[in-house]
């Protein structure tokens, strides 16, 4: 099965569990995502993505896993990543 995307999981527990995430302007709730560029591997991707689309250095801890879209023909790959900086209650976005 080729990966041809890359989703950073980024979570932070204070009072309860929390998850980066984004709104998008016209597709709504999304997670930081993106495609994996020819020869890169999946965590490499998920560490760029996080950077590019959220502005944040973080580094893969863990892969958690991966997914078939069976409505898009996509797969992702999932990592979990862990940033150093205390991430604010909001990240504002360029979307």
């Amino acid at each position: 099965m080729m990966v041809d995307k890359a989703c950073p999981v980024v979570l932070r527990s204070r009072q309860a569990l929390e998850i980066l995430a984004f709104e998008h302007p016209l597709a709504g709730l999304q997670l930081v995502k993106g495609s994996v560029e020819p020869g890169e591997s999946t965590d490499v991707a998920a560490v760029r993505e996080l950077v590019e689309e959220a502005g944040i250095q973080g580094r893969v801890v863990r892969h958690l896993g991966t997914w078939r879209s069976h409505i898009t023909g996509h797969t992702w790959a999932f990592h979990e990543c862990h940033v150093a900086q205390d991430l604010p209650r909001y990240l504002g976005s360029s979307c």
